[in-house]
């Protein structure tokens, strides 16, 4: 029974030790302009989801803040 606690706890150490730490750098070399493409894209989609999402939010807030009947 206690070979069996003894490797359960080296199973959880080894997990716990796997998982801080870090992963290893991208080594694989780019393969080629397409890469900076689909990031660009994906910039883009960001920042207009930020500005189109922002003002709405805020309104949101604010009506749902205000007080009714005042």
């Amino acid at each position: 029974m206690k070979f069996l606690a003894v490797l359960v706890l080296l199973g959880v150490f080894t997990f716990l030790v796997s998982a801080t730490t870090s992963a290893p750098a991208d080594t694989y070399p780019a393969t080629g302009p397409g890469d900076d493409e689909a990031t660009e894209a994906e910039t883009t989609a960001a920042a207009t989801t930020m500005t189109t999402a922002a003002p709405t939010t805020a309104t949101t807030a604010a009506s749902t803040t205000a007080h009714k009947g005042i």
